[in-house]
């Protein structure tokens, strides 16, 4: 069975673990993310507030894991440049809501003409103790998560990039190098250029 053994020759074991965990947040976001853009009439309820969860958990599971293994704020400061400071902390607290709080966001959507269904962003998502109200600037959750990957994938690239995560070694292919090249493409192309 391969894994992901680390960007260059020599990655010890804490950065083959940081890569194949940013993979997993990176992977588990984009399918999210292509459930988000395909919602249809079809689609269960539990399959609307799940793809919900997951897209924003592992979106910002991948900002913290970077900005974790690399001991910087950085990548926050970032993305929450790219957002804005009120969509950055709408974010983290619809996040949050989500996750911890059992928001459900798929019962605020509308249909189309062509049966795709589109989440409203909430109005308003409160911090845990119920004293702090934030807005965003999106309508839809689709909207909000595609400007979320373009801002999280080029954060995170800058950052990963400064630290030499894609200096190459040497002229060979390897698992290596190959696990290098997917990193590089999921993080340097917008989600409108993936297939679906």
């Amino acid at each position: 069975m391969a894994t992901a053994t680390g960007l260059r020759k020599g990655a010890h074991m804490g950065e083959m673990a940081f890569i194949d965990g940013l993979l997993w947040y990176l992977e588990t976001r984009e399918w999210a993310f292509k459930k988000l853009q395909s919602m249809s009439g079809d689609v269960q309820h539990f399959d609307l507030k799940m793809y919900h969860y997951l897209y924003l958990t592992n979106l910002l599971g991948a900002i913290d894991a970077v900005c974790d293994y690399v001991n910087s704020s950085d990548v926050v400061k970032n993305f929450e440049l790219s957002l804005g400071d009120n969509n950055y902390r709408y974010l983290r607290e619809f996040r949050n809501a989500v996750v911890h709080r059992g928001l459900d966001p798929s019962y605020i959507s509308l249909v189309d003409d062509n049966h795709r269904i589109f989440v409203l962003c909430p109005k308003e998502v409160y911090d845990r103790t119920r004293q702090k109200i934030y807005t965003c600037t999106f309508t839809y959750t689709i909207e909000l998560a595609q400007f979320c990957n373009d801002a999280s994938n080029k954060a995170i690239f800058d950052v990963l990039d400064r630290r030499g995560f894609f200096n190459e070694v040497d002229i060979s292919i390897s698992e290596e190098e190959a696990l290098d090249a997917g990193i590089r493409s999921v993080l340097t192309t917008s989600p409108a250029e993936w297939k679906t």
